[in-house]
């Protein structure tokens, strides 16, 4: 579904079921055992340089780090809308760390803002859940939002809301500043801070850009901002769940007839300051019901593996929200 929606994510590649019986007790879960195989472009985590600092191990962060720099930083990037350049991993560490916090977070900032374009919960955000190419994975308790509700979380654990879906970027700024702890002890925190202070715009820049897209439309980055303000604004006392009302209004257009009150005429009057996508004229977008995946559905969804081995609606699923990804990136069916 995240890669659906444009969002940076590491996919399932395989599942190979066991055979063996499988007893949690921390929280629920299926009892059949299986291996999940997945594909991603680097699995060195934040907790890795953490790792290395706890244990006073200097020559490891800067071992670690001159290797994310070659293997992963050499070549420019296009992360959003800025061209980043390629680092080069033998340069002073003075130099290269800024540099590569700057590629590192940037890459974390743009999938979080992406994440909250695509009503997303990702449930545990500690440093070991953010990896140095900003791929969404270890997908453990998750949502979509269904009504839009910033204090939604989606771990049964998170009792005090510090992973909720509005609070997902506090969460992510957090774990890239103690990325830069790692870094201090090698040129000091003040070019540091600076890459960091870049990390809530370029977010933010990312919602709008991701937000827009995923409602057909193109915007300059002030319009962008106030589509996004508007529509949180006015969807937040909405009981139309979020991926609906993204549908609804996809191209500019109201296709619904429950949208009244002030705050929508608002959002409504920034939309009508977008220019359509080309693609938002497909006629696949005028059915009835949004594509989204609420835990209720996959829910339903695993209930005829469990009973069955029945993998037809899931195969179904999977296929249907491969289309929505396709048409919203205006490829054929």
């Amino acid at each position: 579904m995240l890669a659906g929606l444009n969002v940076n994510t590491s996919r399932s590649f395989s599942v190979i079921e066991t055979g063996e019986y499988l007893d949690r007790h921390d929280e629920p879960s299926p009892t059949r055992s299986a291996v999940l195989v997945r594909l991603s472009q680097s699995h060195i985590r934040i907790g890795s340089f953490q790792r290395l600092a706890y244990m006073d191990d200097i020559d490891g962060i800067e071992i670690l780090a001159r290797h994310v720099a070659r293997y992963y930083f050499s070549e420019p990037e296009e992360v959003g809308d800025q061209h980043l350049s390629g680092l080069d991993a033998d340069a002073p560490l003075a130099d290269l760390l800024p540099s590569l916090l700057l590629r590192i977070s940037a890459n974390i900032a743009n999938t979080v803002g992406s994440w909250l374009a695509a009503g997303f919960v990702h449930g545990v955000l500690n440093t070991d859940n953010f990896n140095v190419t900003g791929e969404s994975f270890d997908y453990g308790p998750w949502r979509f939002l269904p009504e839009f509700d910033p204090s939604l979380t989606a771990a049964y654990f998170d009792e005090a809301g510090r992973y909720a879906y509005g609070r997902q970027p506090e969460a992510s700024l957090w774990a890239v500043c103690r990325l830069a702890d790692c870094l201090v002890p090698f040129g000091g925190t003040e070019p540091l801070e600076k890459v960091l202070a870049d990390f809530y715009p370029r977010l933010e820049l990312q919602l709008q850009r991701n937000l827009c897209w995923r409602l057909g439309v193109e915007a300059s980055e002030e319009t962008g901002k106030h589509v996004v303000r508007s529509l949180f604004e006015a969807a937040r006392g909405s009981e139309t769940p979020f991926a609906q009302i993204i549908h609804d209004w996809y191209g500019g257009k109201q296709r619904r007839g429950r949208y009244d009150g002030a705050g929508w005429q608002e959002f409504a009057t920034h939309m009508a300051a977008t220019t359509p996508l080309p693609q938002a004229g497909d006629p696949w977008f005028e059915r009835e019901e949004a594509i989204w995946l609420p835990i209720e559905l996959v829910e339903s969804l695993w209930e005829p593996i469990a009973m069955h081995d029945d993998w037809t609606p899931l195969y179904a699923k999977i296929d249907e929200i491969r289309e929505l990804g396709a048409r919203l990136r205006g490829e054929a069916a």
